[in-house]
């Protein structure tokens, strides 16, 4: 399993009533002791296979108390009604979670409406558990492409490894 970061901040469980009241909706059980746990952290050197045939990196676990802007951020009336964002990528995208099921999705910031999300786990445990660590001798490569980089620029990269 990856590394997480320092959470911004401590959340209790009255700061979850509140935000579930004032939300509107009721979080997963899952979801509220992953968010105690990890509120705000950044995450670094991972990789998340999307299918088909697409990646994504985890960078931030979103803080609870700003998830009410990314829900408004998405614009979205079909997904906000059955989805909240809890996570990013480094590209603009959001992990989502259903509200119900507590299964994870990736919303895709390029696409709208139900095209833009690919469920990727049944649920947070399965989310965590594809996760995968990247260092520069693991980083995977898109089938088929080739991909070159400057030998002296990559030895620099593997002498800080």
């Amino acid at each position: 399993m990856i590394s997480f970061g320092d959470k911004e901040r401590e959340i209790s469980d009255g700061d979850i009533v509140y935000w579930e009241e004032k939300l509107g909706f009721l979080f997963p059980d899952a979801y509220k002791n992953f968010i105690k746990k990890y509120n705000g952290s950044s995450i670094t050197n991972n990789y998340i296979e999307i299918p088909p045939n697409q990646g994504a990196c985890l960078s931030k676990i979103i803080p609870l108390e700003e998830v009410h802007e990314y829900i408004k951020s998405l614009n979205d009336n079909n997904i906000t009604q059955y989805y909240f964002p809890f996570a990013l990528d480094d590209s603009g995208n959001y992990f989502l979670m259903e509200k119900c099921s507590g299964a994870v999705y990736f919303y895709d910031h390029e696409y709208t409406g139900m095209c833009a999300i690919t469920e990727i786990a049944k649920n947070l445990d399965g989310f965590l558990k594809i996760i995968q660590p990247v260092s520069l001798d693991n980083i995977p490569m898109p089938k088929g492409k080739i991909i070159y980089m400057n030998e002296d620029i990559l030895n620099k990269f593997r002498k800080k490894s």
